[in-house]
């Protein structure tokens, strides 16, 4: 299994594109977890609203991750209560998606 860069992930919008990257901080140190590399003349004034979205959605990731793996150990300790099955087969699937 592989493990991520721990979060908290951060959005950060650079001054001198319209680029958007995550960031976190390990050990008191900033890394780049990833970053959209295309840059384009009017830098700020063209930013697209849909890549900050995405952005955001991949920023929340690690706690996205954890809360997911809380609500299935929640659900699986109570075994006479199978309503939430087919969610939670589709959210093991996630959690491995995203640990493999």
């Amino acid at each position: 299994m592989s493990k991520h860069t721990p979060g908290p992930w951060k959005v950060n919008e650079t001054d001198y594109s319209n680029a958007y990257g995550i960031e976190c901080e390990v050990n008191g140190i900033g890394h780049t977890v990833v970053t959209d590399q295309f840059c384009y003349p009017n830098f700020k004034k063209d930013r697209d609203p849909e890549k900050l979205a995405n952005a955001k959605l991949i920023a929340s990731a690690p706690e996205l991750l954890e809360a997911l793996k809380g609500l299935v150990n929640d659900v699986k300790n109570k075994p006479n209560d199978t309503r939430y099955a087919t969610h939670i087969k589709i959210a093991e699937e996630a959690i491995k998606k995203a640990s493999s």
